[in-house]
């Protein structure tokens, strides 16, 4: 979410580390897994499943849960 622009924007943008995934020939398990610095083995064996967070609001991460990440303003 650090790396989605905004209208408001009040700080740098980061940078999302490592290569677009090929979308012909996507990584296995989450697609992500190559390049978020959370994956942990079942990202990489297992897609997960798109899960409502609140309304409007999904999110398809093993560990969503688990993370305290800052949303957009």
């Amino acid at each position: 979410m650090k790396a989605v622009p905004s209208v408001k924007q009040t700080r740098a943008l980061e940078v999302i580390p490592g290569n677009i995934p090929n979308l012909i020939e996507p990584p296995t398990g989450c697609v992500f897994h190559p390049r978020c610095k959370y994956a942990k083995d079942v990202c990489i064996k297992q897609e997960p499943t798109l899960e409502k967070v609140t309304e409007g609001h999904y999110a398809a991460c093993h560990f969503w849960r688990e993370l305290k990440l800052e949303g957009r303003a």
